[in-house]
Formats: C-alpha cells, structure tokens, sequence
C-alpha cells in the first residue's frame, strides 16, 4: 500500500510480508515496475505462525545485507461484543497485533545491536527505524472489537519500552495511531454489538 510505496519512492528495498500471495505478489509488481526491477520482493507466510517472523527478519537481512526499517502493520479484525467472543477470537487478535510485533522486535534486536556497534566502530551515524501500527482503538475502546482494542493498546506498551531500551542504539521506536482509514482492513462493514 501507501507505506510500501513511499519507502520504495524514497530508495528503499521492501519486503512486503503478507499471507495473501495474490495480494501481495500484485503489490510487489506494481512497485517493481513503478521503482525498479528490485523495488521490492514478497515474503508469504503466516507471520502469527511461531518462526514466521525470524525466518522474515533472518532472510531479509541475509538477502539485502541488513535491515534498517521495520513497519509493524499486519493485522485483520475479528469483531464480537464482549459477551460472545470466543477465546479462540480474542487469542487471534492478540496474536496478530501484539504477539507478532513482539516477535518480529525480537527477531530484529540482534540486527538492530550488532548494526549499532558496527557503527560506533566506524564512527558512522545512521539511524534506524521500528514503526509500530496501533489504533485510535487502542486509547478509547472499540465497541464490538474488545479484543482489536486490547490488543492494540498493548502495541503502545510495547512501543514505549522499546524505544527506552533501543534508543541508545539509534533506533527510533515509534507508533502511529490511526482512526478509520479506507482499506481492505477497514472494508467490513463493522455493526455494533449489543
């Protein structure tokens, strides 16, 4: 989408994660041709499976040489009112939106440590980046999403506490906390729960 085309627009190689293959093999042609021939590549896989983020985060730096930006941005809704979620529903919101930030930051910090020490050794200053996708939700509520809520209050814990251990290796941590923005995410017609 949008994030994907301003980084590629900006000089950078994206890999775009996703587990729609169609989706995510048109994403990537339509930067390759917009950018250049390796403007980006796909890597399909379900990220909330339990390796699925280090096998992305190891092949991503073993291709291109290292990782510089990470955008935390998976994620699907799986609404219900509080009464009638299943516990299977709100795991899956948890997993999807908090488990796999906090694996893929993971899988990112011995990159992101050795990277840092590499540069301290050259005397050279470069700044990375961890972008992580809340919402508006994840302050106010949502009401009939109690799990996407929940879980996407949790990314701002987790974004805080990693910029305070990351920082001092030049990592900005950072999140963006969106409203309703038009989306294939945001396409279901959301109904209120009562």
């Amino acid at each position: 989408g949008a994030t994907s085309t301003m980084l590629a627009a900006n000089g950078a190689h994206v890999v775009i994660a996703d587990v729609d293959e169609a989706q995510t093999n048109e994403t990537v042609d339509a930067l390759n041709k917009a950018f250049g021939h390796d403007s980006a590549t796909a890597h399909v896989t379900d990220l909330a499976a339990p390796d699925a983020c280090e096998k992305l985060v190891n092949e991503t730096v073993n291709a291109h040489g290292g990782l510089d930006i990470l955008v935390n941005n998976a994620g699907y809704a799986w609404d219900g009112g509080v009464h009638s979620l299943s516990d299977e529903q709100f795991q899956a919101m948890l997993d999807i939106h908090l488990i796999v930030p906090f694996r893929l930051a993971r899988a990112c910090a011995p990159h992101f440590r050795d990277a840092a020490r590499a540069d301290q050794r050259s005397e050279r200053t470069r700044r990375r980046k961890t972008v992580m996708v809340s919402s508006m939700a994840g302050s106010w509520g949502l009401l009939g999403a109690s799990n996407y809520a929940a879980a996407k209050a949790g990314v701002l814990g987790l974004m805080r506490s990693l910029a305070q251990e990351w920082g001092a290796l030049g990592v900005n941590v950072n999140a963006v906390t969106f409203g309703i923005i038009q989306t294939r995410f945001g396409l279901p017609d959301r109904k209120s729960v009562v």
